[in-house]
């Protein structure tokens, strides 16, 4: 409903809306059991803590329900923080870990609110050719652009996407940490999965992973940094290297790479994660 298309007094009656339904669409109905309108905001909060307040969810940012991504992103919002105060509580890092929870999420509602309204946009378009694209374009090829699209772009990469299992955080500089800029970018990603990895996340426990690395380095490292160590067989997609091990926070995200047998500033880096 455009402000054209409004009654008088601002609002947008039922029987206005079924006008614009007729004229647009070419639906009618008889009767319904109930009618009702709310308008569409894109916002996002400045911080999402102040003192010992955090905003989550709709509360954080709020948007257009273009992609089906604001239920995700509230209940990632509270699957990080909730991880975050854990830290905090149970295993006795600084009240600073907190500060983690705006610098991750953040971004990743902002990026959602710039992309939904983009999106939006393009969806509600009144320009000659944005209305030819909804009406004849897309049902014309519609069909097959679904299926191309994900081969164009990468089905792992379109699936990741919407499924927001591509989340990058940026971590905090520790000397000796791995670098996304000058390695293969696994430090701050979602632990990726090699088909018997995901259950040991269940505990919800910080913890070292091996992939093909002999199981008494795994356990070593993992007893020098007082985690639960775990061994798996080599990652068959080839993404988690053989050659070292990897500390995966209790959200299930790599926050540190230890190169095996695991000695020196990496392993210094890794305990100082664990640290906050």
């Amino acid at each position: 409903m455009r402000d054209d298309d409004l009654g008088a007094d601002g609002e947008a009656s039922e029987a206005e809306s079924r006008a614009v339904f007729r004229r647009e669409f070419g639906v009618e109905y008889d009767e319904s059991a109930w009618f009702t309108t709310y308008r569409l905001h894109h916002r996002l909060a400045a911080r999402f803590r102040e003192g010992p307040c955090f905003l989550v969810g709709d509360a954080a940012h709020i948007h257009s329900p273009v992609g089906g991504q604001g239920m995700n992103t509230g209940l990632q919002d509270a699957h990080n923080l909730a991880c975050a105060f854990a830290d905090v509580l149970v295993d006795g890092m600084p009240e600073s870990r907190l500060e983690r929870y705006e610098a991750e999420r953040r971004p990743v509602g902002k990026t959602l609110v710039e992309t939904t309204d983009r999106l939006f946009g393009l969806v509600t378009s009144d320009s000659r050719r944005a209305r030819f694209v909804r009406s004849r374009v897309i049902p014309a090829i519609g069909r097959a652009a679904v299926r191309l699209i994900p081969r164009l772009v990468g089905l792992p990469r379109a699936f990741g996407f919407v499924s927001q299992t591509r989340i990058r955080y940026r971590m905090p500089d520790v000397a000796g940490a791995t670098s996304p800029a000058r390695d293969d970018g696994l430090l701050g990603i979602r632990l990726p999965w090699t088909g018997a990895n995901f259950d040991v996340l269940r505990s919800m426990r910080w913890q070292l992973h091996g992939y093909g690395v002999p199981e008494r380095s795994v356990r070593r490292i993992a007893g020098e940094l007082g985690v639960d160590g775990h061994v798996f067989d080599a990652d068959p997609h080839g993404r988690l290297r053989r050659d070292r091990v990897y500390l995966v926070r209790r959200d299930g995200f790599i926050v540190a790479e230890v190169p095996s047998p695991g000695t020196g500033a990496a392993l210094a880096a890794a305990r100082a994660r664990i640290a906050g």
